[in-house]
């Protein structure tokens, strides 16, 4: 009797333990596929952001294809950040316009025309740069998009853009660089001074001509440790001389 029992309890152990092994593998593949979803949900949509270049009195808008056949109405800004848009994290940005166009069955068609795009960089917070390249945005769009995340573009840093014809040098305190035309490259300068708590960047501006770099401008910029800054160089239509354009924006404080 005693010999029986050992035999069925060693018969039955080891289904018993093949079941609870069963479960506890499905469980843990419902748990990681729940995560998962969650985490997709999560980066399902990004926050973008715009701002235009050359400088513009009027008010610059265009459309954001955000899905097949789908787009929404964007601010382009020339002086300030846009609104934030809430849109579906896609592998490529396009700014463009979408026509109505009746296809060959007679039915309505929507059709896509894209004045300029570029491949997202994956942030969930995106600036995107854009820079028209003649009057209307029929001559074509530039799209520059940067990770604006604090990790990425964080306060006292600075993202400059040269839209000039020349070579441009900057001393910006002790950092010292040269763009080429069309060249940008984002910055975060060390204070030259800081006075009564106030930081300080001793800056120093120059352009190529003739094989050398000439000094155009000297000043003493405002280093803030809550500020993003875009930097634009470019030419004044009116005389060809080289200016400068700023665009800061502040880091709300959580």
């Amino acid at each position: 009797m005693h010999y029986n029992t050992s035999l069925r309890h060693q018969r039955w152990l080891p289904e018993v333990t093949s079941i609870q092994i069963m479960y506890k593998y499905l469980l843990s593949n419902l748990i990681l596929s729940i995560s998962t979803l969650f985490v997709c949900a999560q980066e399902d949509t990004v926050s973008v952001r715009f701002v235009s270049f050359p400088i513009s009195n009027t008010s610059v808008s265009t459309e954001l294809l955000v899905g097949d056949g789908k787009s929404i109405p964007v601010e382009l800004p020339t002086t300030c950040l846009s609104p934030v848009y809430k849109v579906p994290a896609l592998s490529e940005w396009s700014l463009g316009k979408m026509n109505i166009v009746i296809n060959d069955k007679g039915k309505e068609q929507k059709v896509w025309k894209s004045y300029g795009k570029a491949k997202s960089t994956g942030s969930s917070e995106q600036l995107i740069l854009v820079i028209r390249k003649g009057a209307s945005y029929e001559d074509g769009l530039k799209l520059i998009p940067l990770k604006y995340n604090e990790a990425n573009f964080g306060g006292g840093q600075y993202f400059i853009v040269n839209r000039t014809t020349v070579d441009i040098g900057l001393d910006l305190g002790s950092t010292r660089v040269a763009l080429k035309p069309k060249g940008y490259k984002l910055l975060k300068p060390k204070p030259s001074k800081v006075v009564n708590g106030g930081k300080q960047l001793y800056t120093k501006l120059y352009y190529r001509s003739k094989g050398k770099m000439k000094p155009f401008y000297s000043s003493t910029w405002r280093l803030n440790d809550s500020a993003r800054n875009l930097v634009f160089f470019y030419h004044e239509p009116q005389n060809n001389r080289i200016r400068t354009h700023t665009i800061r924006s502040y880091i709300r404080k959580k």
